[in-house]
């Protein structure tokens, strides 16, 4: 029943909803269910659905009917649009994965590849101990490694484990000290200028009661070789940052005066200043775009109030990546 209702949601607005209900509980009904099947009058495991059942997976229906999900004028493909630019800005899956794996070995962690595909992972280190995980626990890197291995958790940046090794990798970034460091700097084959590329986080309000918070990641950055310097645009940031690092080792003292230089440059800090503006503005041009949909549907647009009048609060420079060509 649960299914096919998900199924005619799917067919009528194009998307299939959650249903907040445990696992746990829908495993029981079915328990009970089974049981009855048992006595010579009782129902069917799958048939004869009761009152009670509509009653049951019909919340599905409603969490259909009600607040966003029920929004059927918003398109569902612009939200999607936002979250895939979001996360290719967070990096390609295959980065965030050794981002991941790299960090639990900063903090004294052992990742153990097991013959059954999953990692045994070991965890020393207090600071990253989470309640439910002891020192030792199993784990795979993808969701799909756990329709296979449903006793191991997944590490990604969802589950509590990572968020902690996030805070502590944060807390670290911000250390008096080399162990913190948030520049880096590698050669790439095929480059013919120096990059430097910096990565931020842009913090703003929309005025709705209560405010809004609302977070952008910026990513920019600037080219700079016998031409002088010159601003990238996304595109080409994004592409470098993709590029794999070449084997060349970096001379540390000469890529620390390179940064120097370049954060120094006045064009990286109007190209700092212009993609914070650009975000800004995108953020505008989707919440606006947004409101003026929600308003069509719905009764009391009063709560919309502010939804597009965005005050910029802050901005935080993470990270500093220079890329330089490799020396001949």
């Amino acid at each position: 029943l649960l299914v096919r209702k998900l199924e005619t949601i799917r067919d009528d607005q194009g998307f299939c909803p959650p249903f907040f209900v445990s696992e746990q509980t829908v495993l029981d009904r079915l328990v009970r269910r089974s049981k009855k099947r048992r006595e010579p009058s009782g129902p069917s495991l799958f048939d004869d659905v009761t009152l009670e059942d509509e009653e049951f997976f019909g919340n599905a229906k409603l969490i259909a009917d009600d607040g966003f999900y029920g929004q059927s004028h918003v398109r569902i493909r612009d939200v999607s649009e936002r979250l895939r630019k979001a996360h290719a800005k967070f990096g390609s899956p295959e980065q965030v994965q050794n981002f991941i794996r790299g960090s639990l070995g900063y903090f004294g962690s052992t990742l153990q590849p097991q013959v059954d595909g999953t990692l045994r992972i070991l965890i020393p280190n207090p600071r990253l101990r989470i309640p439910g995980i002891g020192e030792e626990t199993k784990a795979v890197m993808t969701p799909e490694e756990k329709t296979r291995h449903p006793d191991a958790i997944v590490l990604d940046v969802g589950h509590p484990l990572i968020r902690r090794l996030i805070s502590v990798v944060r807390e670290h970034t911000f250390l008096d000290t080399n162990e913190g460091a948030r520049t880096a700097a590698y050669h790439v084959k095929g480059a013919s200028n120096s990059m430097l590329i910096g990565q931020g986080l842009l913090r703003a309000t929309a005025r709705t009661t209560p405010p809004t918070l609302l977070e952008e990641i910026v990513v920019f950055g600037i080219s700079s070789g016998i031409d002088g310097e010159s601003p990238l645009d996304k595109t080409e940031v994004l592409e470098m940052l993709e590029r794999e690092p070449s084997g060349q080792t970096v001379e540390r003292t000469i890529a620390l005066e390179d940064i120097q230089a370049l954060f120094n440059s006045p064009v990286f800090q109007e190209t700092r200043e212009a993609a914070k503006e650009a975000s800004k503005q995108e953020l505008f041009a989707y919440r606006n775009d947004r409101m003026a949909e929600l308003v069509e549907v719905s009764e009391d647009a009063r709560w919309l109030e502010g939804f597009s009048d965005i005050e910029e609060v802050g901005f935080d420079l993470h990270t500093l990546t220079l890329i330089m060509p490799e020396a001949r």
